[in-house]
């Protein structure tokens, strides 16, 4: 129980950095789109990767 609440701790933190530092998240905005527009076609990572920069 202490690793898994430890690797989704980590997780978090990793996620914060990349924020914190500009690096999109690509797993973020794949599930955003998947939720809340199921409609629209996800761009793949390298599309994401150059629309973000």
């Amino acid at each position: 129980m202490l690793s898994m609440t430890f690797k989704k701790s980590l997780g978090f933190v990793a996620q914060s950095l990349r924020l914190m530092v500009g690096v999109p998240e690509y797993s973020a905005y794949a599930e955003h789109m998947r939720y809340r527009h199921p409609d629209q076609a996800i761009m793949t990572y390298e599309e994401f990767l150059m629309r973000s920069k």
